[in-house]
Protein backbone atom coordinates (compact mmCIF):
# COMPACT_ATOMS: atom_id res chain seq x y z
CA UNK A 1 0.00 0.00 0.00
CA UNK A 2 2.93 2.20 0.92
CA UNK A 3 4.54 1.75 -2.33
CA UNK A 4 1.38 2.53 -5.01
CA UNK A 5 0.67 5.90 -3.08
CA UNK A 6 4.23 7.36 -3.95
CA UNK A 7 4.11 7.17 -7.58
CA UNK A 8 1.35 9.25 -7.93
CA UNK A 9 2.66 11.60 -5.37
CA UNK A 10 6.13 11.77 -7.64
CA UNK A 11 4.35 12.03 -10.92
CA UNK A 12 2.24 15.55 -9.71
CA UNK A 13 5.81 17.06 -8.34
CA UNK A 14 7.58 16.39 -11.76
CA UNK A 15 4.66 18.07 -13.58
CA UNK A 16 4.36 21.02 -11.36
CA UNK A 17 8.48 21.78 -10.70
CA UNK A 18 10.12 20.15 -13.95
CA UNK A 19 12.94 22.64 -13.97
CA UNK A 20 13.34 22.10 -10.21
CA UNK A 21 13.47 18.39 -10.84
CA UNK A 22 15.47 18.22 -13.72
CA UNK A 23 12.49 16.48 -15.60
CA UNK A 24 11.32 17.55 -18.70
CA UNK A 25 10.18 16.68 -22.55
CA UNK A 26 10.44 18.16 -25.77
CA UNK A 27 9.30 21.35 -27.19
CA UNK A 28 5.99 20.90 -29.22
CA UNK A 29 5.34 22.40 -32.89
CA UNK A 30 4.90 26.24 -33.07
CA UNK A 31 0.90 26.75 -32.88
CA UNK A 32 -1.34 29.18 -35.59
CA UNK A 33 -0.36 32.54 -35.58
CA UNK A 34 -3.39 34.49 -33.93
CA UNK A 35 -5.49 37.27 -35.53
CA UNK A 36 -4.41 41.14 -35.00
CA UNK A 37 -6.34 42.86 -32.66
CA UNK A 38 -8.45 46.04 -32.84
CA UNK A 39 -6.70 49.81 -33.68
CA UNK A 40 -5.74 50.94 -30.72
CA UNK A 41 -6.68 55.48 -30.28
CA UNK A 42 -5.00 58.25 -32.09
CA UNK A 43 -1.47 59.48 -30.06
CA UNK A 44 -0.64 62.82 -29.22
CA UNK A 45 1.65 65.51 -31.44
CA UNK A 46 5.43 64.47 -30.28
CA UNK A 47 5.66 69.21 -30.18
CA UNK A 48 3.24 71.88 -29.69
CA UNK A 49 2.54 74.47 -31.70
CA UNK A 50 5.46 75.74 -34.06
CA UNK A 51 6.94 78.91 -32.20
CA UNK A 52 10.53 81.03 -32.03
CA UNK A 53 11.85 79.44 -28.23
CA UNK A 54 15.25 81.89 -28.10
CA UNK A 55 17.09 84.03 -29.56
CA UNK A 56 21.22 83.67 -28.71
CA UNK A 57 22.43 86.53 -27.54
CA UNK A 58 19.47 88.59 -26.71
CA UNK A 59 20.58 91.87 -26.99
CA UNK A 60 23.30 93.97 -29.01
CA UNK A 61 24.90 97.52 -28.30
CA UNK A 62 23.75 100.19 -30.85
CA UNK A 63 25.86 101.02 -33.92
CA UNK A 64 27.67 97.45 -33.82
CA UNK A 65 26.98 94.34 -35.84
CA UNK A 66 26.56 91.24 -34.37
CA UNK A 67 25.72 87.15 -35.09
CA UNK A 68 23.01 85.75 -33.41
CA UNK A 69 21.38 82.25 -33.46
CA UNK A 70 17.53 81.90 -33.54
CA UNK A 71 15.81 78.66 -32.18
CA UNK A 72 12.67 77.68 -33.29
CA UNK A 73 9.83 74.71 -31.84
CA UNK A 74 7.86 73.12 -34.56
CA UNK A 75 9.53 75.13 -36.89
CA UNK A 76 9.49 74.20 -40.41
CA UNK A 77 11.76 77.19 -41.79
CA UNK A 78 13.66 76.72 -45.02
CA UNK A 79 15.54 79.16 -47.68
CA UNK A 80 12.31 80.97 -48.24
CA UNK A 81 11.89 82.54 -44.44
CA UNK A 82 12.00 85.94 -43.71
CA UNK A 83 13.28 87.57 -40.16
CA UNK A 84 12.33 91.20 -39.08
CA UNK A 85 14.15 92.55 -35.87
CA UNK A 86 12.14 95.85 -35.82
CA UNK A 87 12.89 99.53 -36.47
CA UNK A 88 16.47 100.49 -37.15
CA UNK A 89 18.52 96.63 -37.27
CA UNK A 90 18.91 95.83 -40.64
CA UNK A 91 19.13 91.70 -41.20
CA UNK A 92 22.32 91.73 -43.34
CA UNK A 93 23.07 88.10 -43.63
CA UNK A 94 20.74 85.20 -42.77
CA UNK A 95 21.37 81.26 -42.88
CA UNK A 96 19.08 78.91 -41.80
CA UNK A 97 21.04 75.92 -40.75
CA UNK A 98 17.78 73.37 -39.96
CA UNK A 99 14.08 73.82 -39.92
CA UNK A 100 14.53 75.35 -36.40
CA UNK A 101 17.67 76.93 -36.75
CA UNK A 102 18.17 80.29 -38.18
CA UNK A 103 21.71 82.03 -37.86
CA UNK A 104 21.35 85.88 -38.87
CA UNK A 105 24.38 88.61 -38.92
CA UNK A 106 22.46 91.88 -37.73
CA UNK A 107 23.55 95.95 -38.20
CA UNK A 108 21.95 97.73 -35.40
CA UNK A 109 21.35 101.61 -35.75
CA UNK A 110 21.83 104.37 -33.83
CA UNK A 111 18.73 105.58 -33.01
CA UNK A 112 16.36 103.08 -30.69
CA UNK A 113 17.20 101.85 -27.35
CA UNK A 114 14.96 99.24 -25.95
CA UNK A 115 13.37 96.32 -26.59
CA UNK A 116 12.37 94.59 -30.41
CA UNK A 117 9.82 92.52 -31.53
CA UNK A 118 10.50 89.31 -33.84
CA UNK A 119 8.88 88.64 -36.63
CA UNK A 120 9.63 85.23 -38.73
CA UNK A 121 6.96 84.89 -40.85
CA UNK A 122 4.19 84.58 -39.39
CA UNK A 123 5.55 83.74 -36.03
CA UNK A 124 6.13 86.39 -33.51
CA UNK A 125 8.18 86.74 -30.25
CA UNK A 126 7.47 89.98 -28.24
CA UNK A 127 10.50 91.81 -26.64
CA UNK A 128 12.89 89.14 -27.47
CA UNK A 129 15.88 91.39 -28.87
CA UNK A 130 17.48 94.09 -26.78
CA UNK A 131 19.41 97.58 -27.78
CA UNK A 132 21.09 98.85 -25.46
CA UNK A 133 23.90 102.18 -25.86
CA UNK A 134 27.19 101.31 -25.83
CA UNK A 135 27.58 104.59 -23.48
CA UNK A 136 26.76 105.25 -19.92
CA UNK A 137 26.64 108.99 -18.66
CA UNK A 138 27.31 110.43 -15.32
CA UNK A 139 26.93 114.08 -15.05
CA UNK A 140 27.74 116.38 -12.50
CA UNK A 141 26.40 119.76 -12.24
CA UNK A 142 23.41 121.38 -14.25
CA UNK A 143 23.09 120.46 -18.52
CA UNK A 144 20.59 123.36 -18.37
CA UNK A 145 20.71 126.85 -20.47
CA UNK A 146 23.73 129.08 -19.46
CA UNK A 147 25.63 126.28 -17.22
CA UNK A 148 28.83 124.20 -17.28
CA UNK A 149 28.86 120.48 -16.54
CA UNK A 150 31.33 117.64 -16.19
CA UNK A 151 30.91 114.72 -17.93
CA UNK A 152 31.63 111.09 -17.35
CA UNK A 153 31.33 108.71 -20.85
CA UNK A 154 31.34 105.53 -19.33
CA UNK A 155 32.08 102.82 -21.94
CA UNK A 156 30.23 99.25 -21.43
CA UNK A 157 31.25 97.45 -24.39
CA UNK A 158 34.20 95.83 -23.50
CA UNK A 159 35.44 94.77 -26.99
CA UNK A 160 35.87 98.51 -28.19
CA UNK A 161 37.15 100.46 -25.65
CA UNK A 162 38.22 104.17 -26.22
CA UNK A 163 40.81 105.26 -28.31
CA UNK A 164 43.75 106.82 -25.97
CA UNK A 165 46.01 107.98 -29.05
CA UNK A 166 47.19 111.22 -27.88
CA UNK A 167 49.55 114.44 -28.59
CA UNK A 168 51.31 116.77 -26.59
CA UNK A 169 52.92 116.33 -22.89
CA UNK A 170 50.77 118.59 -20.63
CA UNK A 171 53.64 120.88 -19.57
CA UNK A 172 55.11 123.17 -22.57
CA UNK A 173 51.83 121.59 -25.25
CA UNK A 174 48.42 121.06 -23.60
CA UNK A 175 47.31 117.36 -24.45
CA UNK A 176 45.33 116.50 -27.10
CA UNK A 177 43.22 113.33 -27.11
CA UNK A 178 43.79 112.66 -31.36
CA UNK A 179 41.55 109.46 -30.95
CA UNK A 180 38.40 110.22 -29.95
CA UNK A 181 35.94 113.34 -30.92
CA UNK A 182 32.95 114.26 -29.73
CA UNK A 183 30.32 115.71 -32.87
CA UNK A 184 29.05 119.21 -32.37
CA UNK A 185 25.81 119.76 -30.39
CA UNK A 186 23.57 123.41 -31.54
CA UNK A 187 24.82 125.44 -28.50
CA UNK A 188 26.90 123.23 -26.78
CA UNK A 189 30.64 123.67 -26.95
CA UNK A 190 33.04 120.36 -25.02
CA UNK A 191 36.46 120.06 -23.90
CA UNK A 192 37.81 116.29 -23.42
CA UNK A 193 39.72 116.58 -20.20
CA UNK A 194 40.50 112.50 -20.02
CA UNK A 195 40.48 109.47 -22.14
CA UNK A 196 40.73 106.20 -20.31
CA UNK A 197 40.32 102.72 -22.28
CA UNK A 198 36.43 102.59 -21.12
CA UNK A 199 36.06 106.50 -19.98
CA UNK A 200 35.94 109.58 -21.55
CA UNK A 201 35.46 112.82 -19.35
CA UNK A 202 34.90 116.16 -20.76
CA UNK A 203 33.43 119.15 -19.38
CA UNK A 204 30.28 120.64 -21.62
CA UNK A 205 30.07 124.42 -21.88
CA UNK A 206 25.98 124.88 -22.59
CA UNK A 207 24.84 128.39 -24.15
CA UNK A 208 22.44 130.39 -23.11
CA UNK A 209 20.50 130.63 -25.88
CA UNK A 210 20.73 126.51 -26.54
CA UNK A 211 17.59 125.17 -27.84
CA UNK A 212 16.10 122.91 -24.85
CA UNK A 213 15.14 119.73 -25.46
CA UNK A 214 17.06 116.29 -26.40
CA UNK A 215 20.02 116.11 -28.42
CA UNK A 216 22.01 112.56 -29.31
CA UNK A 217 25.94 112.22 -27.40
CA UNK A 218 28.08 110.63 -29.81
CA UNK A 219 31.47 109.73 -28.47
CA UNK A 220 33.90 108.69 -31.92
CA UNK A 221 36.68 106.25 -30.98
CA UNK A 222 39.65 105.39 -33.50
CA UNK A 223 41.64 106.44 -36.63
CA UNK A 224 40.11 107.58 -39.30
CA UNK A 225 38.98 104.50 -41.19
CA UNK A 226 38.40 102.84 -38.44
CA UNK A 227 36.28 104.43 -36.35
CA UNK A 228 33.38 103.16 -33.61
CA UNK A 229 30.35 105.31 -33.21
CA UNK A 230 29.14 105.25 -29.25
CA UNK A 231 25.86 106.77 -29.82
CA UNK A 232 23.67 108.04 -26.69
CA UNK A 233 19.84 108.66 -28.02
CA UNK A 234 18.80 111.84 -26.08
CA UNK A 235 21.70 111.56 -23.80
CA UNK A 236 22.44 115.12 -23.99
CA UNK A 237 18.90 116.84 -22.38
CA UNK A 238 18.95 120.72 -22.33
CA UNK A 239 16.69 122.43 -19.62
CA UNK A 240 15.59 125.95 -20.06
CA UNK A 241 16.60 128.47 -17.33
CA UNK A 242 16.17 132.23 -17.11
CA UNK A 243 18.80 134.34 -16.10
CA UNK A 244 18.46 136.02 -12.23
CA UNK A 245 18.60 139.97 -13.02
CA UNK A 246 22.05 141.21 -11.27
CA UNK A 247 21.69 144.81 -10.29
CA UNK A 248 25.07 146.93 -10.23
CA UNK A 249 25.54 147.84 -6.82
CA UNK A 250 23.32 145.39 -5.43
CA UNK A 251 25.35 141.93 -4.55
CA UNK A 252 23.41 138.79 -5.56
CA UNK A 253 23.32 135.69 -2.89
CA UNK A 254 23.36 132.22 -2.95
CA UNK A 255 24.39 128.46 -2.13
CA UNK A 256 26.14 125.84 -3.76
CA UNK A 257 24.61 122.41 -2.72
CA UNK A 258 25.97 120.10 -5.65
CA UNK A 259 29.20 119.66 -7.28
CA UNK A 260 29.52 121.61 -10.74
CA UNK A 261 26.68 123.16 -10.01
CA UNK A 262 26.02 126.67 -11.35
CA UNK A 263 23.92 129.79 -11.64
CA UNK A 264 23.13 132.11 -13.82
CA UNK A 265 22.59 135.85 -13.66
CA UNK A 266 22.07 139.09 -16.37
CA UNK A 267 23.49 141.83 -15.98
CA UNK A 268 22.17 145.09 -17.86
CA UNK A 269 24.70 148.17 -17.21
CA UNK A 270 23.41 151.75 -18.29
CA UNK A 271 25.03 153.78 -21.63
CA UNK A 272 28.12 155.32 -21.63
CA UNK A 273 31.57 154.82 -20.50
CA UNK A 274 32.30 153.17 -17.21
CA UNK A 275 34.49 150.87 -15.92
CA UNK A 276 32.56 147.89 -15.22
CA UNK A 277 34.00 145.95 -12.10
CA UNK A 278 32.54 142.15 -11.40
CA UNK A 279 33.66 140.35 -8.36
CA UNK A 280 32.19 136.39 -6.74
CA UNK A 281 33.53 136.09 -3.47
CA UNK A 282 32.65 133.79 -0.08
CA UNK A 283 33.48 133.68 3.33
CA UNK A 284 34.43 129.96 2.82
CA UNK A 285 38.19 128.51 3.12
CA UNK A 286 37.13 125.58 0.99
CA UNK A 287 35.59 128.17 -1.48
CA UNK A 288 36.76 128.90 -5.36
CA UNK A 289 34.21 131.16 -6.10
CA UNK A 290 34.69 132.17 -9.60
CA UNK A 291 32.13 133.21 -13.05
CA UNK A 292 32.22 133.02 -16.38
CA UNK A 293 31.31 136.10 -18.21
CA UNK A 294 29.30 135.74 -21.46
CA UNK A 295 28.56 138.83 -24.00
CA UNK A 296 24.89 139.84 -25.30
CA UNK A 297 25.18 136.68 -27.69
CA UNK A 298 25.22 134.06 -24.74
CA UNK A 299 27.76 132.07 -26.11
CA UNK A 300 30.81 129.93 -24.17
CA UNK A 301 33.01 130.77 -27.46
CA UNK A 302 32.29 134.53 -27.38
CA UNK A 303 33.51 134.54 -23.59
CA UNK A 304 34.94 137.64 -22.31
CA UNK A 305 36.79 135.54 -19.19
CA UNK A 306 36.58 133.23 -16.68
CA UNK A 307 37.59 134.63 -13.04
CA UNK A 308 37.03 136.14 -9.40
CA UNK A 309 37.13 139.41 -10.42
CA UNK A 310 36.90 141.01 -14.17
CA UNK A 311 36.94 144.54 -14.87
CA UNK A 312 36.80 146.50 -18.23
CA UNK A 313 35.55 149.78 -19.67
CA UNK A 314 32.02 149.47 -20.95
CA UNK A 315 30.19 151.77 -22.88
CA UNK A 316 26.28 150.23 -24.16
CA UNK A 317 23.84 149.15 -21.99
CA UNK A 318 24.09 145.33 -23.93
CA UNK A 319 23.34 142.70 -21.77
CA UNK A 320 25.87 140.04 -19.63
CA UNK A 321 25.52 136.84 -18.89
CA UNK A 322 27.45 135.59 -15.84
CA UNK A 323 27.60 132.06 -15.17
CA UNK A 324 28.54 131.77 -11.31
CA UNK A 325 30.22 128.26 -10.30
CA UNK A 326 33.15 126.89 -8.07
CA UNK A 327 36.56 126.85 -10.15
CA UNK A 328 36.85 123.34 -8.81
CA UNK A 329 33.74 122.05 -8.42
CA UNK A 330 33.64 122.42 -4.20
CA UNK A 331 30.04 122.66 -2.53
CA UNK A 332 28.51 123.60 0.60
CA UNK A 333 29.09 126.98 1.14
CA UNK A 334 28.01 130.72 0.00
CA UNK A 335 28.49 132.87 -2.04
CA UNK A 336 28.00 136.80 -3.16
CA UNK A 337 27.64 138.04 -7.20
CA UNK A 338 28.53 141.64 -6.67
CA UNK A 339 28.50 144.25 -9.89
CA UNK A 340 29.64 147.87 -9.67
CA UNK A 341 29.99 150.26 -12.37
CA UNK A 342 32.63 153.18 -11.56
CA UNK A 343 32.86 156.24 -13.44
CA UNK A 344 36.35 157.58 -14.62
CA UNK A 345 36.69 160.66 -15.95
CA UNK A 346 39.75 160.92 -16.84
CA UNK A 347 40.25 158.75 -19.72
CA UNK A 348 41.39 158.62 -23.40
CA UNK A 349 41.69 156.21 -26.40
CA UNK A 350 45.61 155.04 -27.10
CA UNK A 351 47.62 157.69 -28.58
CA UNK A 352 48.61 156.93 -32.34
CA UNK A 353 52.21 157.15 -31.74
CA UNK A 354 53.52 155.73 -28.18
CA UNK A 355 55.90 153.07 -28.44
CA UNK A 356 59.00 153.95 -26.49
CA UNK A 357 59.62 156.40 -23.61
CA UNK A 358 60.14 159.51 -25.08
CA UNK A 359 56.85 159.14 -26.98
CA UNK A 360 54.80 157.70 -23.73
CA UNK A 361 51.07 158.69 -23.89
CA UNK A 362 50.31 161.23 -20.48
CA UNK A 363 48.03 159.98 -17.96
CA UNK A 364 46.88 163.53 -16.84
CA UNK A 365 45.30 162.74 -13.50
CA UNK A 366 44.65 159.40 -11.53
CA UNK A 367 42.71 156.77 -11.55
CA UNK A 368 43.13 157.33 -15.57
CA UNK A 369 41.46 154.56 -18.10
CA UNK A 370 43.07 154.03 -21.44
CA UNK A 371 40.61 152.60 -24.08
CA UNK A 372 40.66 150.89 -26.89
CA UNK A 373 44.37 149.78 -26.91
CA UNK A 374 46.13 147.15 -29.14
CA UNK A 375 48.98 145.69 -29.03
CA UNK A 376 49.96 145.59 -33.26
CA UNK A 377 52.61 142.46 -32.82
CA UNK A 378 54.54 140.46 -30.61
CA UNK A 379 57.33 143.20 -30.60
CA UNK A 380 54.59 146.29 -30.39
CA UNK A 381 55.54 148.22 -26.66
CA UNK A 382 53.08 150.97 -25.77
CA UNK A 383 54.40 153.56 -23.34
CA UNK A 384 52.72 155.59 -20.95
CA UNK A 385 53.64 158.36 -18.34
CA UNK A 386 52.24 159.61 -14.94
CA UNK A 387 53.97 162.68 -13.35
CA UNK A 388 53.94 162.09 -9.89
CA UNK A 389 53.50 164.77 -7.39
CA UNK A 390 55.18 165.12 -4.06
CA UNK A 391 51.83 163.97 -2.48
CA UNK A 392 52.54 160.54 -3.76
CA UNK A 393 55.73 160.12 -2.79
CA UNK A 394 55.73 156.51 -1.10
CA UNK A 395 52.54 155.22 -2.87
CA UNK A 396 52.14 152.89 -5.06
CA UNK A 397 50.96 152.51 -8.21
CA UNK A 398 48.06 149.86 -8.89
CA UNK A 399 48.63 149.24 -12.93
CA UNK A 400 46.11 146.82 -14.75
CA UNK A 401 45.60 145.47 -17.91
CA UNK A 402 41.87 144.42 -19.09
CA UNK A 403 39.26 144.02 -21.50
CA UNK A 404 36.01 142.57 -23.13
CA UNK A 405 38.90 140.32 -24.82
CA UNK A 406 40.20 138.11 -21.81
CA UNK A 407 42.51 136.39 -24.11
CA UNK A 408 44.70 139.29 -24.94
CA UNK A 409 48.07 138.45 -23.01
CA UNK A 410 50.01 141.41 -21.78
CA UNK A 411 52.96 142.32 -19.56
CA UNK A 412 53.24 145.23 -17.55
CA UNK A 413 56.21 147.16 -15.98
CA UNK A 414 56.82 150.33 -14.35
CA UNK A 415 59.98 152.77 -14.11
CA UNK A 416 61.28 155.22 -12.47
CA UNK A 417 62.05 158.81 -14.54
CA UNK A 418 65.09 157.57 -15.97
CA UNK A 419 62.79 154.84 -17.68
CA UNK A 420 65.23 152.21 -17.00
CA UNK A 421 65.05 152.22 -12.93
CA UNK A 422 62.58 148.88 -12.65
CA UNK A 423 59.51 149.99 -10.01
CA UNK A 424 58.59 146.35 -10.69
CA UNK A 425 57.18 143.76 -13.71
CA UNK A 426 54.08 141.57 -13.62
CA UNK A 427 54.74 137.73 -13.55
CA UNK A 428 52.88 136.76 -16.96
CA UNK A 429 50.49 134.46 -14.45
CA UNK A 430 47.49 134.91 -17.06
CA UNK A 431 46.38 136.78 -20.11
CA UNK A 432 45.68 140.16 -18.79
CA UNK A 433 47.52 141.24 -15.98
CA UNK A 434 47.68 143.32 -12.60
CA UNK A 435 51.21 145.09 -10.95
CA UNK A 436 51.08 146.81 -7.82
CA UNK A 437 54.70 148.91 -8.19
CA UNK A 438 57.03 149.72 -5.82
CA UNK A 439 56.77 153.11 -3.34
CA UNK A 440 56.98 155.82 -5.54
CA UNK A 441 60.57 157.51 -4.66
CA UNK A 442 60.49 160.92 -5.88
CA UNK A 443 58.01 163.45 -7.50
CA UNK A 444 58.61 163.11 -11.05
CA UNK A 445 57.92 161.00 -14.25
CA UNK A 446 56.54 157.51 -13.72
CA UNK A 447 56.79 155.30 -16.76
CA UNK A 448 54.42 152.20 -17.95
CA UNK A 449 55.03 149.92 -20.66
CA UNK A 450 53.08 147.34 -21.69
CA UNK A 451 54.24 144.51 -24.09
CA UNK A 452 53.82 141.11 -25.38
CA UNK A 453 53.78 138.01 -23.57
CA UNK A 454 55.83 135.00 -25.11
CA UNK A 455 52.15 133.25 -25.38
CA UNK A 456 50.69 135.98 -27.10
CA UNK A 457 48.53 135.81 -30.31
CA UNK A 458 47.96 138.46 -33.02
CA UNK A 459 44.38 137.01 -32.98
CA UNK A 460 43.88 138.47 -29.55
CA UNK A 461 45.31 142.18 -29.33
CA UNK A 462 43.22 144.74 -27.81
CA UNK A 463 43.30 145.55 -23.98
CA UNK A 464 42.50 148.60 -21.63
CA UNK A 465 44.96 150.24 -19.08
CA UNK A 466 43.77 151.20 -15.92
CA UNK A 467 45.94 153.36 -13.27
CA UNK A 468 45.25 154.54 -9.90
CA UNK A 469 47.13 155.05 -6.40
CA UNK A 470 46.83 152.39 -4.12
Amino acid sequence: MRTRLALPFFAIACLALPLTLGCSGEDGAQGPEGKEGPEGPAGKDAVGSPSISAVTPSSAFLGRSVDVVISGNGTTWDAATTVDFGADITVKNLVVASPTAIVATLDVGNTVVGAHDIKIGTLEYKGGFKTISAVKLNAQGKLAQGSVAVVDAQQLDFTTPYDTSYTGDGFFTPIVYTGVEIPEITGVTTDIGSVEPYNVSFTAYIDVKAPAGDNDLDIISGPAGNQTHNIFPKGMSITAREATELVAGTPATGSLTTPWESALYRLTPTAGLKLLEVTASSKSSDATPAFMMLPASGAFADAIGFAQTLSFANTAADPYYLVFLDGYGATGYDYELSANLIDVPNNATEAASNDDSATAQALTALPYLVYEASLSSATDEDWFKYTATAADVGKKLLIQTMGADGSTDTVVAAFESDGTSSLGESDDSGYHEALTTDAIPAAGDIYIKVFASDYFSTSHKKYELYVRLK
